[in-house]
């Protein structure tokens, strides 16, 4: 009997020994299919009541209330490799590149390399709306260079020099970028990656310096003024087809945005003191409304909700807002913004939120208590009805179920 019982405790324990390596493989080393292995964690989400917001303001609370849902989060580790960015296709394939330079591709719990070519002083990494090519740019001293890598020939391209602040398109292969002039000013410039002949084209001239692209719809490229909490900045749009420019804010502390396809936009902006700030959300004719929370614009992302994926844009007209915030706001409310956090001087510990842009409902998607480790979200995406960031304190790229 006492041989018996010792068996089976020796089998209990090889199945415990055997789950704990199968966790640690999938969790913590993480290279796999996202929806499966990489997902390895669930918890359940906290309770809370719903309120909406109510349209007729434009200064009230936005998402000052929420609900949670019956369903478990899944929470994952997707590589153990440091990533600068990232993208995962419909087939859930993730496109990532490492610290280094160096482009890996994840599939079916293999990791093949597909660049070896390592690039030093990297400064951003963009990837193009299907995530099939990917500009890398580099500085040396006051020097910028831009290399262009496309999967289907696993080639490294360079560009033209001194291309600042490159873009792609939300539709097709064409860039656009700053070129610095003699003058003091810069040339808003544009150049067709999916052709042979790649060739600058100037789309037109610009009486500023030093600004930051973005270029969220067909027609519309956002300029802005690279945000700092002891300077003032502005942020314009230049309409493509008529070749004119509008201002969306003006002179403002530290104001930073992120923009979606339909023309709405989360727009942070730091208080006068020089600590703190508040972010709000910027609609299709130019009203806002202030959120209750505050995070930056980098640390959110709009999307689909769960019930319509998207597979193809990570920034899509979508009522879905997706969030990373601070979980001690009064920390935060004293921090420069965004220099401080830009800076690395300061770090966060997350909570995740789900907002309808619509009604104003806030969802606390994954809190900090269900977290295993320390998470500082940045890059934030959504493919595949899964939230993926990169966690500033490892550099990793984590994913989330929604």
């Amino acid at each position: 009997m006492k041989s018996k019982t010792l068996l089976y405790i020796l089998i209990a324990l090889a199945i415990v020994a055997i789950a704990a390596f199968i966790i640690y493989q999938f969790v913590y080393r993480g290279n796999g299919n996202v929806l499966s292995g990489l997902l390895g964690q669930t918890g359940s989400l906290p309770s809370s009541t719903v309120q909406n917001f109510q349209q007729t303001s434009t200064t009230a609370a936005f998402g000052a209330n929420g609900t949670s849902t019956s369903s478990s989060s899944k929470f994952g580790v997707v590589s153990n490799d440091p990533a600068l960015d990232y993208f995962v296709d419909s087939a859930n394939i993730v496109t990532l590149v490492k610290t280094d330079g160096t482009i890996e591709s994840i599939a079916n719990n293999k990791t093949s390399v597909l660049s070896t070519s390592t690039l030093t002083n990297i400064i951003s990494v963009v990837f193009s709306y299907d995530g099939k090519k990917i500009l890398i740019s580099t500085r040396t001293g006051t020097t910028t260079q831009t290399y262009l890598f496309s999967l289907g020939a696993q080639a490294l391209t360079r560009l033209p020099d001194g291309m600042q602040s490159p873009v792609w398109s939300p539709i097709n292969y064409q860039i656009a970028y700053l070129a610095p002039t003699n003058s003091g000013s810069e040339k808003l410039m544009t150049i067709d990656a999916g052709t042979a002949n790649i060739k600058p084209v100037t789309v037109t001239s610009l009486a500023m310096e030093d600004m930051l692209l973005q270029w969220p719809s067909k027609n519309t490229i956002v300029i802005s003024d690279r945000p700092s909490a002891f300077t003032t900045g502005s942020i314009w749009l230049f309409n493509i087809p008529s070749q004119t420019l509008s201002v969306v804010s003006y002179e403002a502390l530290g104001v930073e945005s992120l923009w979606n396809t339909s023309g709405s936009a989360l727009v942070f902006s730091a208080k006068s003191s020089n600590a703190g700030g508040q972010l709000a959300l910027r609609d299709t004719t130019g009203g806002q409304k202030t959120f209750s929370f505050v995070t930056l614009p980098s640390k959110c992302t709009f999307g689909p909700s769960a019930a319509t994926p998207s597979t193809t844009s990570t920034v899509n007209p979508s009522s879905m807002i997706y969030c990373a915030a601070p979980v001690d706001q009064d920390t935060f409310s004293i921090v420069r913004l965004p220099d401080e956090y830009d800076q690395k001087i300061y770090f966060s510990d997350d909570a995740f939120y789900s907002i309808d842009s619509t009604t104003g409902s806030l969802n606390e998607i994954f809190s900090f208590s269900e977290a295993d480790r320390d998470l500082d979200a940045t890059h934030m995406k959504v493919f595949n009805n899964i939230l993926f960031f990169i966690n500033r304190y490892d550099q990793k790229v984590y994913a989330l179920a929604l």
